[in-house]
């Protein structure tokens, strides 16, 4: 028998992921991170199928966006970035704290309440700091597996047919 548990963990920096992860009745402790695409809204599978889109199905960042933001930009109006629910500074589908780094990104022409833009200040932060911005969720996104590109309808161009 599986269990659905819906999980928030608050570390120090305030919010440091939330979802729901499937586990077994016999063996809580054997927490199972393999997502399928029927445990996703249609707001999580869009969202997947734009990060496979602007980066591919091996990228960290895709795997972090899961477990930074359970895979949603946009808040509830769907226009609105998705803000912390600890620190509303931590902002979009990445959760960028803009405390730390709406200056930077702005220097960039960059605006991280846009998805696209999230994801590039992301992919900078990336090159910059390496997956360390998103430490504190490691144990979230470290060993997750994704549904594939394909199951959300990903538009993915190989590089032969350039």
């Amino acid at each position: 028998m599986k269990l659905k548990l819906r999980y928030v963990i608050v570390g120090c920096l305030g919010l440091v992921a939330g979802g729901v992860l499937t586990a077994h009745a016999s063996n809580l402790d054997n927490i199972d991170r393999h997502i399928t695409v029927e445990e996703l809204s249609p707001v999580q599978i869009d969202t997947l199928r734009r990060m496979y889109e602007l980066l591919d199905a091996t990228h960290p960042l895709v795997k972090v966006a899961f477990c930074e933001s359970s895979l949603e930009h946009f808040e509830d109006d769907g226009v609105t970035a998705k803000r912390g629910d600890i620190d509303s500074r931590d902002t979009g589908v990445l959760q960028i704290n803009l405390g730390y780094h709406e200056r930077d990104a702005t220097r960039l022409g960059l605006d991280v309440r846009v998805f696209e833009d999230n994801v590039t200040y992301g992919l900078h932060l990336l090159r910059t700091q390496g997956l360390q911005p998103w430490s504190a969720s490691e144990y979230c996104w470290s060993d997750m597996r994704l549904p594939p590109p394909a199951s959300v309808g990903a538009q993915i161009s190989s590089p032969e047919a350039s």
